[in-house]
């Protein structure tokens, strides 16, 4: 019955998506009797994928170790699965935000597989570019660590557009006007230590 085929694929991709890579359902009818059938299936889900290692590669030497450093902490042996990645995402983008690599994107990670594929490593192939830190001087009324993780939200904060300290400043002006200070006013510089550009 066609049917029952589709049930028994969403319930093997269901199982295949929790990172039971060579999950199988089978299902078998029985009958009781002409008007009363019993569906049985049958699962065969063997064992889960998991995560080995997270690996970064376009970064400094400095940043790269860190960021992989993180993933050892956190992540201890995960399954592969869609959740699984869908948070490794995330803190990549934290931990690149929080590096000062505003303008790198987090791109589609590679995954390679052992051949038994019970174990798997992520590769993200990353751009590498400059880096910064964000300095607010003369913050009154709030504190400057407020304004960059409640406010600015750096921790978390990506941009595609290189002169992103405008956004930024559009940012926390709104925030202010919105405390009472409409006639704020906010300038910018930036300056260059080692490689690293402080705005």
């Amino acid at each position: 019955d066609e049917a029952l085929k589709q049930s028994s694929q969403k319930l093997s991709q269901f199982y295949h998506d929790q990172g039971y890579r060579f999950a199988e359902v089978n299902f078998a009818v029985k009958g009781q009797s002409t008007l009363k059938k019993s569906i049985v299936f049958n699962l065969n889900l063997q064992k889960q994928t998991r995560l080995t290692a997270v690996q970064i590669e376009g970064l400094d030497s400095a940043t790269k170790n860190d960021i992989e450093k993180q993933f050892q902490i956190f992540f201890f042996r995960p399954v592969l699965n869609d959740e699984t990645l869908n948070k490794i995402n995330l803190e990549v983008r934290k931990q690149l935000s929080l590096h000062g690599y505003f303008l790198t994107p987090v791109t589609e990670p590679q995954i390679q597989f052992a051949a038994d594929e019970l174990t798997a490593k992520v590769f993200f192939k990353l751009q590498n570019t400059t880096s910064y830190s964000i300095e607010i001087l003369n913050a009154k009324e709030f504190s400057r660590a407020y304004l960059e993780t409640e406010v600015l939200k750096l921790d978390h904060y990506a941009s595609n557009d290189i002169n992103f300290a405008t956004e930024l400043i559009d940012k926390l002006k709104n925030f202010y006007r919105g405390e009472g200070f409409p006639h704020l006013e906010i300038n910018y510089y930036e300056r260059k230590e080692g490689s690293r550009i402080i705005v």
